[in-house]
């Protein structure tokens, strides 16, 4: 039977842990944008090529407008992930930690 009192363990950060060493830190942000814009030039290879199809197949109604729109959102929430946020600070953590006392 488990203590209610108890603390909690501490719940793991979404992609892995957070490296409290700068450099670590740098080097992990390095790879996510790396990682970004393969994504981002695989999305345009993949864009072209399904556009490829729709012309070859005889031009109908633009689908490929459906792989552009989602594909154009998921980049757009991925860059504001990897460039627009800060990262977290230690005042943030000790002001989140206080209000659940």
């Amino acid at each position: 039977m488990t203590d209610p009192t108890a603390t909690p363990p501490p719940v793991p950060p979404v992609g892995g842990t957070i490296p409290t060493d700068p450099r670590q830190a740098a080097i992990a942000r390095l790879h996510k944008k790396r990682a970004f814009w393969i994504q981002v030039v695989g999305w345009i290879v993949g864009f072209l090529f399904m556009t490829a199809i729709w012309a070859l197949s005889g031009m109908g109604g633009f689908w490929p407008i459906w792989i552009l729109v989602v594909g154009a959102f998921v980049l757009a929430m991925q860059a504001w992930a990897i460039f627009g946020q800060k990262p977290i600070t230690d005042e943030e953590i000790n002001r989140e930690m206080n209000k659940g006392s």
